[in-house]
């Protein structure tokens, strides 16, 4: 409602909710987990699938390929 009242792209306000969710579900897949309802609850939520430390092999190299990945499409613009 506000990005309609302040006459912002709803591009905008998308981007900010997807990073937020995808940042709590990342975090799911760590050892510790989230604890998502923190101020009722002090239990932390994991994911079945933890896919370990952010020294692992694995992390790094999942990271790289997203990165190459949000790279590319934002260099050649492809929507």
């Amino acid at each position: 409602m506000a990005s309609l009242y302040l006459k912002i792209p709803l591009i905008i306000p998308v981007s900010f909710f997807l990073g937020y969710v995808s940042h709590l579900l990342g975090d799911m897949m760590t050892y510790r987990g989230v604890a998502l309802l923190y101020p009722f609850k002090s239990n932390y939520y994991r994911s079945p699938l933890v896919i370990g430390r952010s020294e692992d092999l694995g992390v790094n190299l999942l990271g790289i390929v997203l990165g190459v990945i949000l790279m590319f499409f934002g260099i050649t613009g492809l929507k």
